[in-house]
């Protein structure tokens, strides 16, 4: 009988890299764990949002450096809750 694997979703997926899936011993948390532990795409998945994620953060800092930086042309970053 063969085992079919499901995949966590890209939003459980997200909510795990990023700590805001429950406690480290909570069930969500270490049945995504052990998925990750034996599927290489799920892996491979949470890599590349991870990667992406640290991008966006290094080019935000970019934009918000350029936007002090400019003399008269200061215009106030988004709240980082928007």
């Amino acid at each position: 009988m063969a085992v079919v694997q499901v995949h966590p979703s890209d939003e459980k997926l997200d909510r795990y890299i990023h700590g805001r899936l429950g406690p480290p011993d909570s069930v969500p948390v270490l049945k995504i764990e052990e998925h990750l532990f034996r599927c290489t795409h799920c892996v491979l998945k949470a890599e590349r949002s991870l990667e992406y994620g640290q991008s966006l953060r290094e080019a935000l800092s970019t934009l918000r450096h350029s936007w002090k930086t400019r003399p008269g042309t200061y215009v106030s970053p988004p709240s980082p809750d928007h």
